[in-house]
């Protein structure tokens, strides 16, 4: 029976989304995320993704959709990126370069789904979408969408749930200072990450690690968890336990809420504590501020931030504990500015100045510390905190 116009026009469609050239085998199986060959068995998937997360899960999905034995017959995929945001993120690019069909939560308008306007599947697709598998997802997906859906969705969330619910479980364990988190499959409910766990693993935090690192390491894992729940899923679903389980066998249920800029408390935070928060902060925000003439301060943003061996910093410079919290000194043979906090110094290489932009420690100290001294004999220069600072001036 030949093809109807609009079934071949999609299908069209489909094909000339995928920038790279799908191998001949692979076209013979698939065109704009649905396979031309079905197994009954199988799952109409629909994955939910924004970011970097979202693409390691949406790629391992992709190996199993490729795979004749895998459980997934079709697969497209909503992003959940701005209309604001001029480029594609690499989830989406991913897709279409792979020839899957692409659909967007929000309108160019900002608004997002109404009613009517939830995703369908292409025209190939043999009934609706089965299954919804969400990753890094920015919004929330309206419950009468999820009840369309024949088994429901899951959710990889990177955290061994109930604990870390909410949107920033990887930074506020890392915060913290955990030494173990996990990673858990849970399915999506009306309240956030509050759904029962089909499976979860534990996971070691490595000390001394960036925020961006330990992330992608997480992610590696827990896409390939995903597929290993879809695989599984009858089976799965059937043994998942509740959260109100594991909150009864004595397991906390803590929220994890977004993170911001945060400003460095001298007086308070050790060295630890400041460099664990550089190293999980670093690209969202990590400041103090300088105080300036009549009452002023001008904000910095540090770049690089490094814990220090007094062993090796020249003896020039006094790095006794009579020195008050916030207060700095330069280290002229090393290039560090070295700032009191509450058990000892910590070094700084470069920052981001207000009306000044990045500097390294030399330019720095030349244009903001060296300078007051000259003119304060006897004075100490410091980051706000530092008592009678604010009488410094430029």
């Amino acid at each position: 029976m030949l093809m109807n116009l609009r079934a071949f026009s999609a299908l069209a469609r489909g094909v000339s989304r995928s920038s790279t050239p799908l191998s001949s085998s692979s076209s013979l199986k698939y065109m704009g995320g649905f396979r031309t060959v079905f197994t009954d068995s199988g799952y109409n998937v629909l994955m939910f993704g924004s970011d970097g997360v979202s693409l390691e899960v949406l790629k391992e999905l992709f190996k199993n959709f490729d795979d004749n034995n895998g459980k997934i017959s079709a697969l497209e995929v909503v992003s959940g990126r701005k209309y604001s945001e001029f480029e594609p993120s690499e989830f989406e690019r991913y897709a279409k370069d792979h020839g899957l069909r692409v659909h967007h939560f929000q309108h160019h308008d900002g608004s997002k789904w109404k009613t009517n306007e939830f995703p369908q599947p292409g025209l190939l697709v043999k009934g609706g979408f089965d299954l919804a598998v969400v990753a890094s997802f920015p919004h929330r997906i309206p419950e009468s969408y999820l009840n369309q859906l024949s088994l429901g969705a899951i959710n990889m969330h990177p955290s061994m749930l109930p604990r870390y619910r909410g949107p920033a479980p990887v930074y506020r364990a890392m915060l913290d200072g955990v030494e173990e988190s996990g990673i858990s499959i849970a399915t999506v409910e009306k309240t956030i990450d509050t759904g029962k766990i089909l499976m979860r693993e534990p996971f070691t935090m490595p000390p001394e690690e960036s925020y961006e690192n330990v992330l992608r390491v997480m992610a590696w894992k827990g896409a390939r968890m995903t597929v290993e729940a879809v695989e599984n899923y009858d089976t799965l679903i059937k043994n998942a336990k509740t959260q109100q389980e594991y909150i009864d066998s004595g397991e906390e249920a803590t929220y994890a809420p977004k993170v911001s800029p945060t400003e460095i408390l001298w007086k308070d935070m050790t060295v630890e504590q400041i460099h664990r928060y550089f190293l999980v902060l670093g690209h969202v925000g990590l400041y103090t501020w300088l105080p300036r003439s009549r009452g002023r301060l001008r904000q910095i943003h540090f770049e690089k931030i490094e814990k220090i061996d007094p062993k090796n910093i020249s003896q020039e410079v006094d790095l006794t504990t009579s020195n008050p919290p916030g207060t700095i000194k330069y280290d002229k043979a090393n290039q560090v500015l070295l700032v009191r906090c509450a058990d000892g110094w910590i070094g700084v290489k470069e920052m981001n100045v207000e009306n000044h932009g990045l500097m390294g420690a030399a330019e720095f100290a030349n244009g903001f510390v060296l300078s007051r001294l000259g003119r304060n004999k006897g004075a100490q220069v410091g980051f706000r905190g530092l008592a009678g600072e604010e009488e410094l001036k430029e």
